[in-house]
């Protein structure tokens, strides 16, 4: 019951409390009125028992003398005319009938040992087919009771008004509590629509869109407070996110510079000596720099990409026509490490796209499928419309070693590389971060397939809203 209730929202949680407490409040004055109703009802029974009693016990006082004065005759006039369906029975303390009832004989066999006359008392009684109101009245005479005046009223009528408010409440309090519950849940929800609203809002915001804010609610209370403290932070990440991609963009633009010149001198140094040992070390440096430079441009690239919501650079391309850019410039690279470089294209695809980025996305996915590649195996790039999803995907797979599944998503991360597949590779770490910026700027998804020593396989979605 714990885990249950600790799964339930704070809405639900709300709206449950309120109902339970108002259902045990209405409940209770529900209970309470009619038991008061039922004690009232009673009450104004008894009395008109008593008032009717008084009434003859008056007469009897009056009219009778001592006890060998009875007389059935007048007895007999003892009646209960103010009493609507009331029965009269007059006994003597032992049980015996003086004056009689049909009805109320029925009820006499048991009394005396049951009940003291000492005082009046008032009971209820199954008397045939109905339930009555039964009271007996000791009659004294000379200080010693003689009697007991035995006077019964229906109580079907009363029974009725019971039963039909009853019936009232089970209807009523049901009914009051599903008012009761959909208010609350009406006013719980309201109450908890600007933080739905914010939460919405929250999860589209990313690296890419923190200057985004959230909408705060017109009312001065703490759900707007807590909108302007998480503002307040975002204004925060969104200083230092920009801080941090200007710096990345400075650094990478001028280290740009230096690194130029260290391969202009080397080159030249290169080319002014004839020592093996010195142009190796030469080499190996020179091909430091190009690494440092495809990094520092990748970088400053990077830095561009975070700071645009979209591609802003779009024209009509042929994607087809990329791909079979892409293929035929990276051929001989396949081809050097006897790797298959296949390409399936379906139908030709118009697309408005910025040309450049994405044809960096094909060759970068492309050049590390070969470059991870066996030798003797093959590398895979399709592409084809999906018409029920309106759009289309380029797709590309090899028979490389594969990515284990806990690393296929930490391979879109900055710098991020698999060295236990890949250790072979000089690569920066950037290139599949910048791919799924790109993709991510036009709109589509870039994901990952890939099966621990059976290869992997790139799909690239882009949707057909955007073709020419």
């Amino acid at each position: 019951m714990t885990k249950f209730f600790s799964n339930l929202t704070i809405k639900t949680k709300l709206v449950l409390a309120y109902t339970t407490i108002f259902g045990i409040l209405i409940g209770s004055f529900a209970v309470v009125t009619y038991r008061s109703i039922g004690d009232s009802r009673m009450a104004r029974l008894d009395a008109e028992l008593d008032s009717h009693a008084g009434k003859l016990l008056m007469e009897i006082d009056e009219d009778m003398g001592d006890q060998e004065d009875i007389e059935d005759d007048w007895l007999s006039g003892l009646t209960t005319e103010d009493l609507n369906d009331a029965h009269l029975q007059l006994l003597t303390v032992t049980g015996a009938a003086i004056v009689k009832d049909s009805l109320l004989q029925t009820a006499i066999a048991d009394w005396p040992s049951k009940y003291s006359f000492k005082s009046a008392q008032h009971v209820n009684l199954k008397l045939g087919t109905g339930d009555y109101r039964v009271l007996w009245q000791p009659v004294e005479i000379d200080g010693t009771v003689l009697y007991v005046l035995e006077l019964a009223m229906p109580m079907q009528d009363m029974l009725d008004d019971m039963e039909q408010l009853r019936l009232l409440f089970w209807i009523l309090v049901p009914a009051i509590l599903l008012i009761t519950g959909m208010a609350a849940y009406g006013i719980t929800q309201a109450s908890f629509r600007p933080i739905v609203n914010m939460t919405n809002a929250s999860r589209n915001i990313s690296v890419h869109n923190l200057n985004e804010r959230l909408d705060l609610p017109k009312t001065q209370d703490e759900v707007r407070l807590l909108g302007e403290t998480l503002n307040g932070l975002l204004e925060r990440l969104d200083s230092s996110f920009r801080s941090q991609r200007q710096f990345v963009a400075d650094a990478s633009h001028e280290i740009r510079t230096p690194l130029a010149v260290m391969r202009v001198e080397l080159e030249h140094a290169l080319g002014n000596t004839s020592d093996s040992l010195v142009r190796a070390d030469i080499q190996s440096a020179l091909t430091e720099i190009d690494r440092l430079s495809k990094m520092a441009g990748q970088l400053l690239l990077l830095a561009r990409l975070d700071s645009a919501s979209q591609s802003n650079e779009r024209e009509s391309v042929r994607i087809d026509e990329l791909l079979a850019e892409c293929v035929r410039r990276l051929k001989a690279f396949a081809e050097s490490k006897n790797i298959s470089l296949e390409l399936y294209i379906e139908e030709a695809i118009e697309y408005l796209g910025d040309s450049e980025k994405l044809k960096s996305v094909f060759d970068n996915i492309i050049e590390n499928a070969i470059k991870y590649c066996p030798s003797e195996s093959s590398v895979q790039v399709s592409l084809a419309r999906v018409r029920d999803e309106h759009k289309f995907q380029v797709t590309i797979s090899d028979n490389g070693p594969g990515i284990p599944e806990d690393e296929q998503q930490k391979v879109f991360g900055r710098f991020y590389r698999a060295t236990s597949q890949r250790g072979e590779g000089n690569g920066s770490g950037l290139g599949l971060a910048i791919a799924m910026r790109v993709i991510e700027l036009h709109g589509g998804a870039l994901t990952i397939e890939s099966h621990d020593g059976k290869g992997s396989t790139f799909t690239i979605s882009l949707s057909e809203d955007s073709t020419a």
